[in-house]
């Protein structure tokens, strides 16, 4: 294979019905050469100190459809509600689907390098959501 090319890497999750389904979970960006043969491939990650894949932002309304078809349930409702007023996207969850964004009625989720100007603060809050936030524990509240 040429350099430059990448590859999907899938995890396999089965379920105690038997039901199987395959997510991708990263994208190689050097070119898997030698498989078998203990050379190492590297994977992409999505930390917070990098970039965020997707964001979602204030004109978020709470519909709650992106966090249906999320297949890595990393998209969580701000709570508490008065102070977390919409969806967060977990950074280092998020595989860069885009599953979500044509699910937003309102479209208030898009790639980071898409977001317009004066929405570019809400990076930065979807990642203090899971950071300094409530994160995961607001699904117990």
């Amino acid at each position: 294979m040429a350099a430059g090319f990448s590859h999907t890497v899938f995890s396999l999750t089965r379920f105690t019905t038997g039901f199987c389904i395959l997510f991708p979970v990263a994208t190689l960006g050097f070119p898997r050469v030698g498989l078998g043969t203990g050379e190492t491939s590297f994977a992409r990650t999505n930390e917070a100190s990098e970039t965020m894949t997707h964001v979602i932002f204030d004109e978020c309304i709470r519909d709650g459809a992106c966090v249906e078809v999320c297949p890595v349930e990393c998209i969580i409702p701000g709570e508490p509600e008065s102070e977390w007023p919409w969806f967060y996207i977990d950074p280092e969850t998020c595989i860069d689907c885009g599953a979500c964004v044509p699910e937003c009625p309102v479209d208030a989720i898009l790639p980071e390098e898409d977001l317009p100007e004066d929405q570019q603060y809400c990076t930065e809050l979807n990642a203090m959501y899971f950071t300094e936030g409530p994160g995961y524990a607001a699904l117990d509240m």
